[in-house]
This record gives structure tokens, C-alpha cells and sequence, in this order.
């Protein structure tokens, strides 16, 4: 047998196992992706312990929001790595909303097990300190 005729079957059945882990677990797409830095980042902002900061706390009664709607929008956002500090202790996010209608950005701080928000950005102009 060729080289090319063996390349030719391997190359066939990968083609088959990928199509078929992708059919199996189509319903567990969270599966795919869930390794991702970014992705780790928001699964550990939502599991930890929130605290909020007094300007966010101010910002959250101006934009008419919960911490618990906040908890569930993070999936749709994603993690700035640019502008977030990871370096420091405690390690700063910033989450930005593209798709969002009124949110724009969320910046957390993330300690071992809390993560506290401390500035919240929104269409809404606020008068907060």
C-alpha cells in the first residue's frame, strides 16, 4: 500500500469520528468550547461569591438592574484580555457586551472564591461617584 492510499484512510476516518462526536454530542456544545480561556474566566466570575462595590451598586439601581440578571447575561459577553489585569492579585476582568442593548462593559475583580464588580458600564448616563 502507498503512502498516499494510507493518508487517503486515516484522513477518512478521522473525517467519520469527528462527524460522529459531533452528532452524538450536539446537544452538549458547551462541550466544544469550554476550555477556552475566556470561557473559563466567565464560569468562574458566576460561581464564585458576588460582592459589589458601592459605584457599581449605585450604577446597577440607575441602569434598573439585578446581580442575578447580571449573572445570567455573562454568557453572552466576552472577556477583554487587552484592558484586564491579570497579572496583579487580585486579577481584574473586563467583560464587554457587543450584542447587548444596554450594557456595555462589566469590570470584576476575582479572588479565590468571590468575585466582586466593581464598575459597570451602560448606555444609561448615571450621576454615580
Amino acid at each position: 500500500m502507498k503512502f498516499r492510499q494510507r493518508l487517503f484512510r486515516y484522513l477518512i476516518g478521522v473525517t467519520i469520528g469527528v462527524i460522529l462526536s459531533a452528532y452524538f454530542f450536539k446537544d452538549k456544545s458547551h462541550l466544544w468550547t469550554s476550555w477556552l480561556p475566556g470561557n473559563q474566566v466567565k464560569s468562574r466570575i458566576t460561581n464564585a461569591y458576588w460582592m459589589v462595590s458601592e459605584k457599581s451598586e449605585c450604577q446597577l439601581k440607575c441602569a434598573e438592574r439585578s446581580v442575578e440578571e447580571l449573572k445570567n447575561e455573562i454568557e453572552g459577553s466576552d472577556v477583554d484580555f487587552k484592558n484586564s489585569k491579570t497579572k496583579n492579585e487580585p486579577k481584574e476582568y473586563q467583560l464587554i457586551f457587543t450584542s447587548h442593548p444596554t450594557l456595555r462593559s462589566l469590570v470584576f475583580e476575582v479572588r479565590d472564591s468571590s468575585a466582586t464588580l466593581v464598575d459597570m458600564k451602560t448606555m444609561k448616563i448615571c450621576d454615580c461617584p
